[in-house]
């Protein structure tokens, strides 16, 4: 933390050996103190592109750690620009992933008045307009007596008839179906509310430059933006739906604007008025208008910080074992976009399960697959997810269909039953992947399989027959641990053994799968790979037990490996 002289004396440092920075003074009482919890702050003229300007710079007690504020004061010097705050804030730099060396902080606020004064020079110059579009919402949200609806619309390309939904305690909602609420909340939700038709109309073109601070647009200007920017064709769309709608004395009206990059923006106006025709008519006349802002809630707009979530989002998954590494795939594949899944575990959540489960001490005592279930739904959105308490093996053919699902995820950590399951799946030919996923003792690895996206490998194929002590074990090739090694731990006796492994073993195993699903997916895996992580061998080692050869290869050697699995002898897949 820095006091208000070391940062004074940053300010007149900087000010004093800057050429083209002169008439500074210190100020104490800036506009923007309050705002931007400024400490220290410097006004001073500076000749830009022929025309001398009037800025400001600040500092909070953070810097050099933190960015400097810069001002354009007043905010309208150079017109309305883009990246220009109402309080004349310059908006020239983008905070995340953004590295400043604090060792020399006037090398921070030189850097900082190129970075501004390229903004201002842009805007003047009408070089960044199109930044206007981009970035139109958030300049329209700072209209006053803004009016905010929550939207739950997905934007087509039509012009459409839409609802708003009026609460009496103030809330309003956006929609094209009350049903888009319900899949936002699960199903969860309560309908109280008046329910109103509004238009919808998404503009093609998107000559469109936001209202200046302080400023509305009137009747005209809206009725030129959104004639202005429509085709003919929709046009002509538009002027039918208006002169057949029955009006009423308030209207609604919604327009997106498409962006530059990517998306659209999207904002509204409430019309009140008496008029025999439309406001957007040249007729109609309106007595108030209202701006509309939007806080978007649409599966289109919140899966789009996700990557390619939305391109997942049909698929639909049966997720066999709801344990620690299966509540963590649960998770990861909600986040990942995947919308539809089934669940399936029969047992019970119970206090030694807490450290390493990604579901908590609430949902003791109950059924994991269908607290899972619960605890998804209450954070994410757009879920249709069902549950079932029961053993897959008795399910399938019965309450469940393998044909149904576009990939099953078995994370039972029962080889036998995960055999039994992949027997089913190759030999009578279902058309549905599976990856087969499980994780080993104290922390040494974890390991995915996907199977049937080929003919060629399956979990069948990683287990032969070795000998020990004059005995035949089923081996499992895949292990990094050396076979004849037995690794279950008990708490109180029998009835309550498990494998010792942690969190971060679970999570980094499910997030394996989860990557393996989603690029399976995405069409991006080619045949049936077998993929493994490796962790650490110490606890493993000093707790007794052997690692096997395949511990010893590298990372790289396992991904090139990954098919090296197959047996071209198997007796269910036939190894093609």
């Amino acid at each position: 933390m820095s006091d208000i002289g070391e940062l004074e004396n940053y300010l007149e440092e900087f000010c004093s050996e800057n050429p083209e920075i002169y008439n500074h003074k210190l100020i104490d009482e800036p506009d923007f103190r309050e705002r931007w919890q400024v400490v220290a702050a410097a006004q001073f003229n500076y000749q830009f592109d022929g025309k001398e300007l009037s800025l400001a710079i600040g500092l909070d007690s953070s810097f050099p750690h933190n960015l400097p504020h810069l001002f354009l004061i007043p905010w309208d010097q150079l017109g309305f620009i883009p990246h220009i705050e109402h309080d004349g804030w310059i908006c020239y730099a983008q905070k995340e992933g953004l590295v400043l060396n604090s060792e020399v902080p006037l090398a921070i606020l030189n850097e900082a008045i190129e970075r501004a004064i390229t903004i201002l020079y842009e805007g003047s110059n009408r070089e960044n307009k199109s930044d206007f579009v981009d970035e139109f919402e958030s300049y329209w949200l700072r209209q006053e007596n803004i009016k905010k609806y929550s939207s739950f619309l997905t934007l087509s390309e039509e012009i459409e008839v839409v609802y708003t939904g009026e609460k009496s305690e103030g809330n309003s909602f956006l929609f094209k179906k009350e049903n888009n609420i319900d899949d936002f909340l699960n199903n969860q939700s309560k309908r109280n509310f008046t329910t109103v038709s509004a238009l919808y109309v998404p503009l093609d073109k998107n000559n469109v430059i936001p209202p200046k601070y302080g400023s509305n647009w009137d009747i005209q200007q809206i009725r030129d933006i959104v004639w202005s920017n429509l085709t003919e064709r929709k046009r002509k769309q538009l002027s039918n739906k208006l002169s057949k709608k029955k009006l009423k004395n308030i209207e609604r009206l919604f327009i997106s604007i498409p962006r530059n990059k990517q998306g659209q923006s999207l904002i509204g106006f409430e019309f009140q008025y008496s008029s025999i025709e439309h406001p957007l008519l040249e007729k109609g006349k309106v007595n108030k208008i209202i701006p509309l802002g939007v806080n978007r809630y649409d599966k289109q707009f919140i899966t789009s910080r996700s990557g390619e979530a939305h391109k997942v989002s049909r698929n639909k998954v049966l997720l066999v074992g709801c344990g620690s590494i299966g509540g963590y795939i649960g998770f990861e594949l909600a986040r990942a976009g995947i919308a539809r899944m089934t669940l399936v575990d029969y047992d019970s959540m119970s206090i030694e399960n807490v450290y390493r489960h990604s579901l908590g001490k609430n949902t003791f005592g109950k059924n994991k697959a269908e607290a899972l279930k619960e605890v998804l739904e209450d954070k994410i959105p757009y879920l249709k997810i069902e549950s079932y308490n029961g053993k897959i093996e008795e399910l399938i053919n019965n309450d469940i269909n393998l044909e149904d699902f576009d990939l099953a995820i078995f994370a039972i950590g029962e080889p036998s039953v995960e055999l039994y399951l992949n027997r089913i799946i190759t030999k009578n030919d279902i058309n549905t992947k599976a990856i087969f996923t499980w994780v080993e003792s104290h922390g040494i690895g974890g390991h995915a399989l996907l199977t049937n996206n080929s003919n060629s490998g399956c979990f069948r194929c990683l287990f032969k027959y070795v000998e020990l002590d004059n005995k035949q074990e089923f081996y499992n090739r895949a292990s990094f641990a050396a076979p004849g090694q037995t690794f279950f731990k008990s708490i109180d006796g029998c009835g309550n053994t498990f494998t010792p492994y942690s969190a971060l073993s679970a999570l980094n195993t499910a997030s394996l799968a989860t990557k393996l699903a989603i690029n399976t997916f995405r069409n991006n895996v080619e045949g049936n790979p077998l993929r493994s992580w490796k962790g650490d061998k110490k606890e493993f080692i000093n707790s007794g037990f052997e690692l096997s050869n395949r511990y010893n290869q590298t990372e790289e050697g396992l991904f090139e490996n990954r098919y090296a699995y197959i047996d071209h002898t198997c007796s269910i897949c036939d190894g093609d």
